[in-house]
């Protein structure tokens, strides 16, 4: 009754007869369950600061991650259930200085200000999270951007959200695929440019290899380096909402205080 979806999942898997369909040792290592116990024992030791300090790194590295990054990470906030952000929700609370359901600018600069950041630094960050263009960041924002500072995603994960990418089930994500995904009004030059940022080998698509590469390597192009793109950005989550059922109940539950 109160054993997680994860771990019924990790022991079916570990239970398999058939060696090539049963989970391997790395992939065990790799799952959701084993990788947030071994997060929450080492968190259970972590004091609330020092658990805010790796998500204010967590929001600077989202701020300069790609954009198929971000989407991915938007399907699987969307997929963790309120067990596994638990903490980055009293995270939000602890942030949200009126407790209103969203962080503004001031609640933004002041999470910051700890941090070796010019204000011009800060300002990109904040625009770059604040996907809407309204002035604050909404909780569905703030759970994509910090997923991470709760543990490495687990690879079924990313196999689901690359998935849900590949519309056409090629085993590649495409420019075709990124329009459909996020709208025919979504030009050939975004779609174009989103695919060259994870596309190693130059072949115009993303593989899943390529694909998890973007959330294993730590390479993410730095936060300045990158233009705001309002727009696109709001597409994504536009995108988890229409595409993905992203439910805004969320912010409520929130505002509920549960």
């Amino acid at each position: 009754k109160n054993v997680s979806d994860e771990a019924k999942d990790f022991v079916a898997n570990c239970l398999i007869a058939q060696p090539k369909m049963r989970m391997t040792a790395v992939q065990a290592c790799d799952s959701m369950w084993l990788t947030n116990m071994k997060q929450l024992e080492g968190k259970s030791k972590m004091s609330q600061e020092e658990f805010i300090s790796t998500v204010k790194e967590n929001l600077e590295a989202y701020a300069g991650a790609c954009e198929l990054k971000k989407i991915a990470l938007t399907i699987v906030a969307h997929k963790s259930n309120s067990n596994e952000i638990l903490m980055l929700l009293n995270a939000f609370k602890e942030i949200d200085k009126d407790h209103d359901g969203e962080i503004s600018k001031q609640d933004f600069i002041e999470l910051m200000s700890g941090f070796d950041y010019t204000r011009e630094e800060i300002d990109s960050m904040f625009s770059k999270l604040d996907v809407y263009a309204e002035g604050v960041i909404q909780y569905t924002e703030f759970i994509a951007a910090s997923l991470e500072a709760v543990g490495k995603v687990e690879e079924t994960r990313l196999r689901e959200a690359f998935d849900r990418l590949d519309v056409d089930s090629s085993g590649f994500i495409t420019k075709d695929n990124l329009r459909d995904v996020l709208g025919k009004d979504y030009s050939d030059e975004l779609a174009e440019k989103y695919i060259s940022e994870v596309d190693n080998d130059k072949d115009g698509m993303i593989d899943f290899d390529e694909f998890l590469k973007v959330f294993r390597d730590g390479k993410e192009q730095g936060i300045m380096k990158q233009k705001v793109n309002a727009r696109s950005s709001k597409q994504i989550f536009d995108m988890a909402a229409i595409q993905f059922d992203l439910v805004p109940e969320l912010a409520d539950t929130l505002r509920e205080g549960v």
